[in-house]
């Protein structure tokens, strides 16, 4: 009955995707598509800065007219400005100063903020004072000053994107959650001696994943969309969640203790007739929920409470009993202006007070970029931070107090990046500072924060690398500049007081960076060889595991996946001890997805899954790889399994994406999105025993 009633709702959705694509056909046959959203040009422009959802459906089939209509919302960054400061006085903002000028805001758009819901008149004394930053000739944001202010600024972007055809969503906020509160029952210490489950870019930051695991327990999201509660030793399923909301798509899980959280959102795409029907408004809706449920009893869980904020998923971490959940919400249209309160953000505790957002002092904001909160314990909201952001920002870093946000800019025709640092500490969110720095950051493991500083590693438009010091105040201290001129930067990782990263074009050097000074940053030693590593990982006291790509060097042909061990005890005399190249693979999901990765130095393993592609018959074929390392033997190999037993017709890609490797004590385990396989460790990783859904 269930299956019948999905391939109903199936073909509903199927039907109503065909009209809307007819009526945009419709309405879009009289307008000029710009060069640059024309169909040709499509694949360029997504490659800017695109950020792939997955498991969400497509809401529209691939057209012209749709491409032109949604792709404002997907174009690159262009960006700039330098510190958090009030930009009349261009000084740092006390709290006393704000505070005035927020009594001030207050007598003046006193109707507007009766309008607002849930924000209590005695929280809007003071609440400014958290922006301590030195002052700056290009102020990259602002406090904003009134609700006025910010309404002003939405209805300007919302205007301009009217003028394109796109229109907006109402962003009214939704019923009363449940109410409830959920003691803390644990931490995220495991009950096996030896486990792993997710592959962290920060030591003691946790991060969601598809797959987790208590020590006990397996829990992951399964291809339905239902979240599986799975008996480790047995492999015996105990539970099977589904979501309250039908249209909530389960993305992340996090576990602690006798809790788990299940992060997931909604997306809702409107169509509205204007103007008597003459022409449509496309707009959509996205929805960030956070579910707590209690799981004393894995065969019973129970739902205590469910969080929301606006916007799509961005990133969310948790640490120290308190999740942040980062979301971005556009600025779609009509509704959104025309609604007392719609051009503000919402999560639980309401609309935004004016307090809590920042404003951009260049370009048209696009979006929202909203940071909550949320009590791991209770599911309340503590606190917030939303930034009024040209088109979007594309790279998260957070570290263990601090969450930075990356956006890269144009200046004087030259690339560069402006970081935006926001602190958190005990569920408190505050704005301490920005700068900005020549270059491009290609990913979260190319900046670091250790004892105060910031390093930063940047590509270089005209080829070659940068690296960036930064002190508490975000001032350059020291650089590096004109590294490995002509090349690219392919991967880094900062350990402590040095830095090693690979740059490539032809061949692959490995640098090594003296950090101890930050001042005058010092290059050590250098290391050439075939290929390059797109990931590094510390493996031991004094090695470093590259994982990566073997290439002719005269050809630029792709020879396979490369594993390469790098010894680091001498610095000046780098050297490569082991290399294993497997041939003919052509996707990687721990190149694609740093949690992918099993890297464990510890047990000495290092597992990832593979794509290749069949030349005969063109299909995909996917299988997980498991090797083992010492400074004896290398690399071994373990396992080798093939993904044909889960995947079906085009799946393959989709089942690797979303595989991991677990292992506790003397067990794996492969856990994907359509069952569980287990292996015996001590007998050659035999099969044990499988499930699936």
């Amino acid at each position: 009955m269930k299956k019948r009633e999905d391939k109903d709702a199936s073909m509903q959705r199927e039907n109503a995707h065909r009209q809307i694509e007819k009526d945009i056909r419709k309405a879009a046959e009289n307008t000029e598509i710009p060069k640059i959203l024309r169909p040709e040009n499509l694949p360029e422009l997504l490659g800017q800065g695109k950020r792939r959802k997955r498991r969400i459906p497509t809401v529209f089939p691939a057209a012209a007219a749709c491409g032109a209509l949604l792709l404002l919302c997907a174009a690159g960054i262009r960006f700039s400005s330098v510190h958090l400061q009030n930009p009349e006085t261009a000084v740092t903002i006390t709290g006393q100063e704000t505070e005035a000028k927020t009594q001030e805001s207050q007598e003046e758009m006193q109707e507007i903020e009766e309008s607002i819901q849930e924000i209590p008149a005695d929280e809007t004394e003071g609440a400014a004072g958290d922006l301590d930053v030195q002052s700056a000739q290009e102020p990259l944001f602002t406090q904003a000053e009134s609700y006025e202010e910010i309404r002003e600024m939405v209805q300007e972007a919302v205007s301009q994107k009217q003028s394109t055809g796109l229109c907006g969503t109402d962003l009214a906020q939704e019923d009363a959650l449940e109410e409830g509160a959920l003691e803390s029952y644990g931490s995220m210490e495991r009950s096996a001696e030896a486990v792993w489950d997710t592959n962290l870019r920060t030591e003691g930051v946790e991060e969601g994943d598809t797959a987790k695991t208590d020590g006990t327990y397996l829990y992951n999201i399964a291809r339905d969309g239902s979240i599986r509660i799975t008996q480790a030793e047995n492999l015996e399923e105990t539970a099977c969640i589904q979501l309250e909301e039908p249209a909530a798509v389960p993305e992340e899980l996090y576990v602690d203790g006798n809790r788990l959280y299940i992060i997931a959102q909604t997306s809702q795409s409107l169509v509205t007739e204007k103007d008597a029907g003459s022409s449509i408004a496309v707009s959509r809706q996205d929805t960030t929920q956070l579910y707590l449920y209690d799981i004393r009893d894995r065969e019973h869980p129970r739902l205590v409470k469910k969080a929301e904020q606006n916007g799509s998923l961005e990133t969310c971490r948790y640490t120290d009993g308190y999740f942040y959940l980062v979301s971005r919400q556009y600025l779609e249209g009509e509704l959104m202006a025309a609604e007392e309160n719609g051009f503000l953000p919402l999560n639980d505790n309401g609309s935004f007070r004016f307090q809590d957002i920042l404003l951009p002092q260049r370009g048209t904001p696009q979006s929202y970029l909203t940071v909550s909160a949320v009590d791991g314990a209770s599911g309340e909201t503590k606190s917030q931070k939303a930034v009024l952001v040209p088109e979007g920002f594309n790279l998260y870093y957070v570290s263990e107090q601090n969450l930075y946000l990356c956006v890269q800019e144009y200046r004087d025709e030259k690339v560069g990046t402006s970081i935006l640092r926001l602190n958190y500490q005990e569920g408190e969110i505050q704005a301490q500072g920005a700068s900005y720095v020549t270059g491009a950051v290609r990913d979260s493991f190319c900046i670091d924060e250790y004892q105060g500083y910031l390093r930063v590693l940047c590509q270089q438009q005209e080829g070659g690398a940068a690296l960036y010091i930064l002190n508490q105040d975000l001032q350059i201290t020291g650089s590096l500049t004109g590294i490995a001129g002509g090349e690219e930067v392919k991967s880094a990782r900062f350990l402590g007081e040095t830095a090693y990263f690979v740059t490539y074009r032809q061949v692959d050097p490995l640098f090594c960076v003296s950090l101890a000074d930050p001042s005058h940053p010092q290059i050590q030693g250098e290391l050439k060889v075939s290929g390059f590593s797109g990931y590094l990982h510390l493996f031991g006291e004094d090695r470093l595991l590259g994982i990566g790509w073997e290439i002719e060097e005269e050809t630029g042909i792709t020879i396979g996946l490369k594993l390469s061990m790098f010894d680091l005890s001498q610095p000046e005399n780098l050297q490569e001890l082991h290399r294993l190249v497997v041939e003919d693979i052509q996707q990687c999901a721990a190149l694609d997805n740093y949690r992918a990765a099993l890297v464990s130095p510890e047990q000495g393993l290092i597992g990832t899954g593979i794509l290749s592609y069949d030349e005969y018959s063109g299909a995909q074929q996917g299988e997980y790889l498991l090797y083992s390392y010492s400074s004896e033997k290398g690399f071994q190999k373990q396992l080798v399994q093939s993904m044909d037993r889960w995947a079906q017709d085009g799946e393959a890609g989709q089942i690797l994406e979303d595989t991991r490797g677990i292992y506790i004590n003397d067990r794996f385990y492969l856990v994907n999105p359509c069952g569980i396989s287990c292996y015996d460790r001590d007998g050659n990783y035999e099969e044990i025993k499988e499930i699936r859904w």
